[in-house]
């Protein structure tokens, strides 16, 4: 099994494009539909992913499978979108304009590589994403062809209250990261070196000193004693 990528998604074009991404979406095409994976690698049955050597089919379309087409062009291997019509979120914009955000999960990474595809052919339509992914250590903000990626473990808390507050607003990183902290300083089975993980990251996350640590750390304690 995966590691799941959670994703936010904002798309603004024309009302017909927009209409048509929104029903791939809900029908769960929605990498296919802005980059449509060639039709023979489509039978999972005829060309698994087992990584048999297929030189004709490498030769056409840069893969012998399904799955390595889609880990190379969509950046995921498996299509996405929404569980329900009433996740999204739809605007009319006027002008024959409009707009659809919503959130939606993917295998291991973002498709970042279908929204460049579907950017390139689409010189009308806006894409602002954001993607999150703890278990590899990742997040970050895709903006029109613009994908700037951070290490999570390197976040400060400050950031995410400042400049990346909206990774914030959509996956609450801060209230996770509390969390943690809390239950690694009061679980019975807690010993000396998970007091250490919290210093470490109280001091590079939270930019505490030590002084600092020494007070939260028994304010914690003391309030879930």
């Amino acid at each position: 099994m995966p590691n799941w990528c959670n994703n936010s998604i904002r798309v603004k074009g024309h009302a017909d494009k927009i209409d048509a991404l929104k029903k791939a979406a809900i029908d769960h095409k929605m990498l296919d539909h802005m980059m449509p994976m060639p039709k023979e690698l489509k039978d999972s049955d005829k060309y698994p992913a087992d990584g048999s050597d297929r030189p004709d089919l490498v030769a056409k379309h840069g893969a012998s499978s399904w799955y390595d087409w889609a880990v190379n062009n969509w950046m995921t291997k498996w299509d996405t979108g929404v569980e329900d019509a009433s996740y999204i979120q739809e605007e009319d914009l006027g002008d024959g304009m409009k707009q659809i955000s919503f959130h939606f999960d993917s295998a291991w990474s973002p498709p970042t590589g279908a929204y460049e595809h579907y950017l390139a052919h689409n010189n009308d339509i806006d894409i602002y994403a954001t993607y999150y992914e703890p278990g590899c250590d990742f997040a970050g903000i895709f903006e029109n062809n613009y994908d700037d990626c951070y290490e999570l473990s390197n976040i400060t808390d400050a950031q995410l209250r400042g400049d990346l507050s909206e990774l914030d607003d959509h996956y609450g990183i801060l209230e996770s990261r509390e969390e943690w902290r809390v239950d690694t300083l009061t679980r019975d089975d807690r010993d000396v070196n998970d007091e250490s993980d919290v210093k470490e990251y109280l001091k590079s996350q939270a930019e505490l000193n030590e002084q600092e640590m020494e007070d939260y750390i028994t304010e914690v304690r003391k309030e879930y004693a």
